[in-house]
């Protein structure tokens, strides 16, 4: 739900940098909790808004990045990544077709 909180309103500092400290708030307290579903949806929003948003506007995401890296478990991070740049390629791919 933060998630798309922090796409609909991106262009506003204040809400999405709160739905981003509670992702944020969320992972450090309970990060074994998290799939590699919540993951993937962190990291999709982290680079569709990476595209489109000014760099002021990143600084939350940031931190929730930096800190899905400090907390989330190694192995499911690493095959979510794994995940994540085998379906960009295959995007990427299609759309040079």
């Amino acid at each position: 739900m933060c998630s798309n909180v922090i796409r609909t309103h991106s262009n506003n500092e204040a809400i999405s940098s709160r739905a981003a400290g509670v992702l944020q708030g969320l992972l450090a307290s309970i990060p074994n909790f998290w799939s590699s579903s919540e993951f993937l949806q962190v990291i999709t929003l982290y680079l569709d808004v990476c595209g489109s948003a000014p760099k002021s506007q990143l600084a939350p995401l940031s931190s929730l990045i930096k800190t899905v890296a400090k907390k989330a478990p190694s192995k499911l991070l690493l095959a979510t990544l794994y995940d994540t740049w085998t379906s960009l390629n295959a995007e990427v791919s299609i759309l040079n077709l």
